[in-house]
């Protein structure tokens, strides 16, 4: 009673002071604790502050309050290398923490790591700059020494991320006066500069130091800028600019670069374009030495520079240059490049370079050429005429042709691509060049048109006709018409009776592009011609009815503006209503309502239909841009802008699918859509807006759509819904759920290939160290489930599809961020009600382990005896059977009523007997009664075998580091020592603290076991705290335990 009474008159002293109590709840506010799971707040989620000792878990959680307060009160703290690297990563905001840590642990940071060296790895800024300018040691008072050259070699991979950092580092070496590690971070700054040009990212990085730090780059008057042994790659020399000229002649010339005989000339034809003689020169110099491996580089760059010495024009010197790089690199597109500027030396390169610039040019002084020199293609041939030329010069590709079958020249060379030039000529230029051709060139491959023509090869109609009326105006007396050596009779050549139907329709279905109302009405030429039944009225023949409804299928692709569709109406007034289903829905997919109105008012009913997907909703933001909430503060203004415009653009397409939405309403959807139409309008409306709250939210009409009009329309749009991968799984359920709210019973069977049949779950992700759940609401998917089963037409309740719904749906459900093995249990039972029998794998046994106890999937994850290798598992679905990467499990049932301690037991019983990484795994876990409790029942196994030997040290470690909750280090080492083993024997449970500098358990272990001293022997390095410079604890049992050092055996040559 009294000190209750005494703690209370407390609370209220401390409570009714205003300045204490507003620090309190200031310092309480600073260091709240967040977590990720909802779960995970409750009562008994604390951590008693005596059993706080990590460093690593107080730098993740950030707790530096918590580490100021150990840190004074010199209580023990739990330091290692992994500590001290979260330290530096997360603590780069508090200066105070920072200098108290290495105050009171300065010997035992020094003892781990280099804090310089680990602020820099860690990028932390703060701290560098605290050691290496602002710390001064109070005892020598001086600076920290920056060991920079001690851990990384030369050739190492330069792993300074920041200039800032390395600005710091830098000025503390100048400052230090330290030449010989500034020579060191010189060479391998050169290094790294040298080997990373292909790296895009970290040869910026280097390149912005030199641009600082002019003074680090290698200067002219050095000598040998590399070691001997080390070699530069040639395209990594090659990738520099010509802002380091000299650096590549330095280390061309002291043979500092790595030749092989494949030059890569694709970094040349990239960047040829943009160099200059010098370019040229080096890379030339280059060329040589790589198809002369044995040529010393000095004896190269002789024979060059003598080479344009006596050259006094530039111009010509360039030229030259570009020649011989050519010659020697033996590479088309550089031989392209020399032809296209020069057009001249066609015997100094190779043939086939030659032939293709010639005739994709259209050369004219190349074609001389190659008739002066007797050239003949042997073989098919296809060359690519070159579209610029085309274009530009249409003058140069008639000369060319002229030039080509002049004197019967064709007839030699026997050229026989002209199919492939004629298209690209009919394609590109104007009429009048192809005209031109027909008329003025008697042995042109005429028969090569009219083989275009009759394929409709050609996109616009009326270009065709223009060259029908040509050929039958053109009279063909007198040569061969295929550009190679063979006559043909007039007949042959051009026929309106070669038109098929069957490629008209092929042209109308494919290749047409009919932009204006004249290139569509030119279409009347041939529908006169292949298709007389359709104006003159042949009777009810069956055929030409099928012909007719074929061509009305085929003419609907090329109806693509509103001018065009009005002169249907004129032209085919009998047409049926599925001729305008195209146009219609690409004035869907542009949300073009006006559009859409104007044609109903014409044509008063549509029958949009479809069983593929037809529609694709012209919303270019999708919705990933909505769903991105992880904006970068530091955006430009140009980002900002473009935001803008996307925002725009979203309300803008919302606002317009509104309208269509009011209008589909007011038409009742079946007037416009018939068969599975309605589903595809809706199906893709989800995919291209999937954010359902934002549909309902900027699109009013949208919820006056009553899909319980058409019920089966809306099973199918929740089918195909939930399968589709391209919406987010939470926008899914969003969907299904509202539709299932709308409509009362669900569904007709649908088609078994429209299943997905392959997923992968991943369970485990590596970088984050972290079990992977989603972010479902478990709720809202078993309630979806119970409205499946209630609403499902009861002869298809244990059907495939709805069978594979539920599956599906469970999948996600076992994984989701809210779910409790009590949900699952519910579902268990609600399908053994209605028959239905869910696969269950791994996959789902692993969230069940997890449900159960957090720690039994982190067992499973870290024992590489229990789990596979990979942590993705994969469904694959076959006429409804599930077939997961099955490995053994335990049963839903047992995993729910059975005890934590006994499925530990279970899962180590069931892959494999217990062995040391199965008791460091459950130490790891914080279970160090479970893990002594299974050493000791298998005692007699571990005694007759290596099972423990080679993680003894490590489980040793793990209990005296950790600083576990559950057991006090007393109790573990006398649990230990119980089991007499040797691998837990006291002398090296005690070998262990001591190296550890865990006095307390150095203390308790010679005070409760003082024999031990009598037979503990040190080893070597590794073993010996004399030699590992443990000072600490040295000190502490040189003052506390001299019968130690009395009795003390060296098993080491220094003592």
């Amino acid at each position: 009673m009294y000190n209750n009474n005494k703690n209370e008159i407390l609370f209220w002293k401390v409570f009714r002071n205003v300045v204490i109590r507003n620090l309190i709840f200031k310092v309480m506010g600073e260091q709240v604790i967040e977590y990720n799971d909802i779960k995970q707040y409750y009562i008994g989620n604390r951590v008693k502050f005596s059993n706080i000792t990590s460093l690593s878990w107080i730098s993740k959680k950030k707790l530096w309050a918590i580490l100021k307060d150990k840190l004074i009160g010199n209580q023990y703290l739990k330091i290692n290398k992994k500590g001290l690297s979260n330290f530096f990563k997360y603590c780069n905001e508090d200066l105070e923490t920072i200098q108290l840590l290495y105050k009171f642990k300065k010997y035992d940071i020094n003892s781990i790591t280099d804090p310089i060296i680990e602020s820099i790895e860690n990028e932390n800024e703060l701290s560098l700059k605290y050691f290496v300018i602002d710390y001064i040691d109070e005892k020598t008072n001086s600076k920290l020494p920056i060991q920079y050259n001690q851990d990384y070699i030369i050739d190492s991979e330069f792993y300074i991320k920041s200039i800032s950092i390395f600005q710091i580092l830098y000025y503390g070496l100048k400052e230090r006066d330290q030449q010989i590690d500034i020579q060191f971070l010189k060479n391998q700054l050169l290094y790294s500069f040298l080997f990373t040009t292909t790296k895009e990212e970290k040869f910026k990085f280097v390149s912005s130091i030199y641009e600082k730090f002019p003074e680090l780059y290698p200067s002219k008057e050095e000598g040998s800028i590399i070691s001997d042994n080390i070699k530069v790659p040639l395209e990594n020399i090659i990738n520099l600019d010509s802002n380091h000229r000299y650096l590549q002649i330095k280390l061309f010339l002291n043979d500092r670069i790595s030749f092989k005989k494949r030059f890569p000339d694709s970094i040349i034809a990239n960047k040829y374009q943009d160099y200059s003689m010098d370019d040229f020169l080096f890379l030339y110099k280059c060329a040589y030495k790589s198809n002369n491996l044995s040529a010393l580089p000095r004896k190269v760059d002789e024979i060059v520079n003598d080479m344009v010495k006596d050259i006094k024009c530039e111009k010509e010197k360039l030229k030259l240059l570009k020649l011989k790089l050519a010659i020697e690199l033996s590479n088309q597109d550089l031989d392209n490049f020399y032809f296209c500027e020069y057009d001249d030396n066609f015997d100094m390169l190779e043939n086939e370079s030659v032939v293709t610039y010639i005739f994709s040019n259209f050369s004219i002084d190349g074609l001389n050429y190659l008739i002066e020199t007797f050239f003949r293609f042997s073989g098919f041939s296809t060359i690519l005429p070159n579209e610029d030329v085309l274009i530009k010069n249409p003058n140069q590709v008639i000369d060319f042709i002229k030039l080509y079958f002049k004197n019967d020249n064709h007839l030699l060379m026997k050229y026989n691509g002209w199919l492939y030039m004629i298209k690209s000529i009919l394609k590109i230029c104007k009429f009048e060049v192809i005209e031109e051709i027909i008329k003025t060139v008697p042995s042109f491959p005429v028969k090569l048109i009219s083989k275009l023509l009759y394929s409709f090869d050609l996109d616009c109609p009326s270009k065709m006709l223009k060259l029908i009326n040509l050929l039958q105006l053109k009279d063909f007396s007198g040569g061969g018409n295929d550009g190679s050596d063979g006559d043909y009779e007039e007949e042959q050549l051009f026929s309106m009776k070669s038109f098929k139907f069957s490629d008209y329709l092929i042209g109308l279905n494919k290749k047409f592009k009919i932009d204006t109302v004249s290139q569509f009405n030119d279409l009347k030429v041939f529908n006169n011609l292949l298709l007389p039944s359709l104006t003159q009225n042949q009777g009810n023949n069956n055929s030409n009815h099928q012909e007719i409804s074929q061509f009305y299928k085929s003419l609907s692709f090329v109806i693509n503006s509103m001018a065009i569709f009005k002169q249907v109406i004129i032209d085919y007034p009998n047409a049926p209503k599925e001729l305008f289903n195209n146009y219609l829905i690409k004035l869907f997919n542009n949300l073009d309502l006006t559009s859409i109105k104007e044609i109903m008012e014409i044509i008063k009913t549509a029958k949009i239909d479809g069983n593929k997907k037809l529609f694709s909703f012209n919303n270019n933001n999708n919705n990933n841009n909505n769903n991105n909430n992880n904006n970068n503060n530091n955006n430009n203004n140009n980002n900002n802008n473009n935001n803008k415009v996307i925002n725009i653009r979203l309300e803008n397409n919302y606002k317009r699918i509104e309208e269509i939405l009011y209008y589909l309403n007011e038409m009742k959807f079946s007037n416009l859509f018939t068969g599975n139409g309605i589903s595809l309008f809706f199906i893709d409306l989800f995919r291209s807006f999937q954010n359902l709250d934002e549909i309902i939210e900027n699109c009013p009409s949208f919820k006056k759509v009553s899909f319980s009009l058409f019920e089966d329309q809306s099973s199918i749009i929740i089918f195909e819904v939930l399968f589709d991968t391209s919406i987010d799984f939470n926008n899914r359920l969003k969907i299904i759920k509202y539709i299932l709210n709308e409509i009362s019973t669900l569904f007709k069977e649908f088609d078994l290939m429209d299943i997905i049949n392959y997923q992968e779950f991943k369970i485990y992700d590596e970088q984050t160290d972290r079990i992977i759940t989603n972010q479902l609401n478990s709720n809202d998917i078993i309630e979806i489930i119970e409205w499946i089963l209630k609403k499902v037409d009861k002869k298809q309740i244990n059907s495939i599809c709805t069978i594979e719904i539920i599956q599906t749906l469970f999948d996600q459900l076992v994984s989701s961020k809210n779910v409790t093995l009590q949900q699952i249990q519910c579902l268990f039972e609600l399908c053994d009600i209605h028959s239905i029998e869910l696969s269950i794998g791994f996959y789902h046994s692993f969230y069940f382990y997890h449900l159960k106890n957090s720690k039994l999937s982190s067992l499973i994850i870290n024992d590489p005896n229990i789990l596979i290798k990979d942590t993705t598992f994969s469904k694959k679905n076959l006429f409804g059977k599930h077939f997961y990467f099955y490995i053994k499990s335990h049963t839903f049932t047992f995993i729910k009523n059975t005890s934590f301690e006994l499925i530990v037991k279970e899962l180590l019983g069931y892959y494999h007997q217990p062995n040391g990484e199965s008791i460091y795994h459950l130490i790891n876990i914080n279970e160090p009664k479970l893990a002594l409790s299974i050493l000791k029942e298998n005692v007699n196994l571990f005694k007759n075998s290596d099972q423990i030997k080679y993680q003894s040290n490590t489980i040793i470690k793990s209990i005296f580091k950790s600083g576990c909750y559950k057991i006090t280090f007393q109790e573990a080492i006398i649990e230990l020592v119980k089991l007499d083993l040797e691998d837990f024997s006291i002398d090296k449970l005690l070998r262990q603290s001591i190296l550890l500098e865990r006095i307390d358990i150095t203390n308790f272990i010679i005070t409760k076991y003082p024999k031990v001293i009598d037979t503990l022997i040190f080893g070597d390095l590794d073993t010996n705290p004399f030699k590992k410079n443990c000072k600490l604890i040295c000190n502490y049992l040189f003052k506390n335990h001299k019968k130690f050092f009395n009795s003390l055996k060296f098993n080491c040559s220094n003592k």
